[in-house]
């Protein structure tokens, strides 16, 4: 997997994560986890994850991050 580049966003401005299918392999699929923004832009914070609940988790977590500041 490459990285992609650093991105910031202020907390005020995410208004949910989410996880989506971002790719697939054979049967197989690969989640990522998405930032939507007030603005409405989806932005990948993370991908190529191929354990639903694991996305499932990390999107859990970065919204209670985000709650707790």
């Amino acid at each position: 997997m490459v990285a992609g580049r650093e991105r910031t966003l202020p907390a005020a401005d995410v208004a949910d994560v989410t996880i989506r299918i971002g790719s697939q392999a054979g049967r197989t699929p690969y989640y990522d986890v998405t930032v939507v923004t007030t603005a409405g832009k989806r932005v990948t914070a993370g991908g190529g994850i191929p354990d639903k609940r694991e996305a499932e988790w990390l999107a859990a977590m970065v919204q209670e991050a985000l709650r707790t500041g």
